[in-house]
């Protein structure tokens, strides 16, 4: 299989076992990776929009989504629709070994504020505001998602919930606003706090590239030295074709995270330098594979 040519960077080595998780994407050649996925997809007569509602079931409210005690049923069912793990009783789109990325970065570097973007359902901010509170450091998650009304599936009420029974109501401010990571209200504010103290910022929003690479753009700005960017879902797309039955990438060609991540390095060398330590670290089972920019310049612009 021919790699696209905007594809500079080696593809991980990942463990044959994970290729036959629908949600771990892996790399060319082998295509071991779409076994389960075609099998829920075709052999079952699953499409786009009913895959499309049972998300919107799995999502709601009031879905069981304990598995850490026998329920009834097969837990793969309710863990295989990318909420890779749950903490407090709130899904997190991230997986475990990212999130013990995140916590080590936190603790290390103690940027004062996360910026969140791309909250979905709220659990990263819980997990990123447990983290502040665990280690002692006066900050806050600036969680930073769409509306309701742009997106079904945003509800926090759960999250909300975990943050006032975890006593972290100091650690979060919530920002659900038209037009999210892009609202100029939200820029402002984070504009206004990241000129104050030192800021980390997580893109995990908009996963199309135009969307990625400017938000990197915009937000990278105001990430503090001696503090990471860093971009989610670096693994989907162009780089790795793999095939999103919910937002289908047919051709395999699409660019996304990766690629903007890539194209985010050749015009700001001089101020970041570009990591894989994470998905290294845990043999390549991250989400965040090359995805992690820490920021050794404040003013140095441009390519060195």
């Amino acid at each position: 299989m021919l790699r696209p040519e905007y594809q500079h960077l080696a593809c991980p080595s990942v463990p044959l076992a994970y290729r036959f998780w629908s949600n771990f994407p892996t790399c060319p050649p082998t295509r071991l990776r779409d076994l389960a996925r075609f099998t829920d997809a075709h052999v079952s007569g699953m499409t786009v929009d009913n895959w499309r509602a049972s998300y919107r079931d799995f999502l709601s409210e009031d879905y069981n989504y304990n598995v850490s005690h026998f329920s009834g049923g097969d837990p793969t069912f309710r863990l295989s629709k990318g909420a890779h793990s749950i903490f407090a009783g709130v899904f997190i789109q991230k997986m475990p070994t990212d999130l013990w990325c995140y916590q080590q970065v936190i603790h290390d570097l103690r940027p004062t504020y996360i910026i969140d973007l791309g909250s979905s359902q709220g659990g990263s901010t819980v997990w990123f505001a447990s983290m502040l509170k665990l280690f002692e450091i006066p900050g806050k998650v600036i969680s930073v998602d769409l509306a309701l009304d742009q997106a079904y599936w945003l509800t926090k009420k759960r999250a909300e919930a975990a943050v006032e029974r975890l006593k972290l109501e100091e650690f979060v401010d919530w920002n659900y606003v038209v037009g999210g990571s892009k609202s100029k209200e939200v820029r402002a504010k984070v504009k206004r706090l990241c000129k104050a103290a030192p800021c980390m910022v997580v893109s995990d929003s908009d996963h199309d590239y135009e969307h990625t690479y400017h938000e990197m753009e915009w937000y990278a700005k105001h990430v503090g030295v001696g503090q990471y960017l860093i971009v989610e879902d670096t693994n989907i797309y162009g780089w790795t074709g793999w095939i999103n039955i919910n937002d289908p990438n047919e051709a395999e060609l699409r660019k996304g995270p990766m690629e903007a991540a890539n194209d985010f390095e050749l015009a700001q060398r001089a101020d970041f330098v570009r990591t894989d330590w994470c998905a290294k670290h845990y043999g390549g089972l991250s989400q965040t594979q090359n995805g992690w920019f820490f920021r050794k310049a404040k003013r140095a612009r441009g390519i060195s």
